[in-house]
């Protein structure tokens, strides 16, 4: 789990980095500025920086073999949300607490679980009456 959650932290922080270098794209719809992959175990996290009339947005999808999760994340939050993200990827602690990151209309949950293979947390969505989770 260490070593996963060090590749999939270094992902985030390596996308992130791009994130604040790069200049704005043309106008329209959206446009896809920079994507990375990442498999850990049996899942695939694909990393889409994009922009659209409204703004740049991070897009965060999780693919298993039979479904696939998504969460965007709005530029004014993404630093934040890898801030939360390591808070729980470098987290030593067994008693490591929930968080909330409230960006606009959108609130993300970030919850530590456990299960017969592990650790691992659970990165949760709410928009308006609609929940999305993520699990990395």
């Amino acid at each position: 789990m260490r070593a996963q959650s060090l590749g999939l932290r270094l992902a985030v922080i390596e996308v992130t980095e791009s994130i604040l270098e790069m200049e704005a794209a043309a106008p329209g719809a959206d446009v896809e500025l920079m994507c990375k992959t990442l498999q850990v175990d049996h899942k695939l996290f694909y990393f889409d920086f994009k922009e659209n009339p409204r703004g740049h947005y991070l897009k965060i999808s999780e693919k298993t073999s039979g479904s696939r999760s998504t969460i965007i994340v709005p530029m004014a939050g993404v630093v934040w949300f890898v801030d939360l993200f390591n808070y729980y990827a470098n987290g030593e602690d067994p008693q490591l607490f929930s968080k909330e990151l409230q960006l606009d209309t959108k609130v993300f949950y970030f919850d530590v679980n456990e299960n017969q293979r592990g650790r691992f947390l659970k990165v949760c969505l709410a928009f308006l009456a609609c929940t999305v989770h993520l699990i990395c």
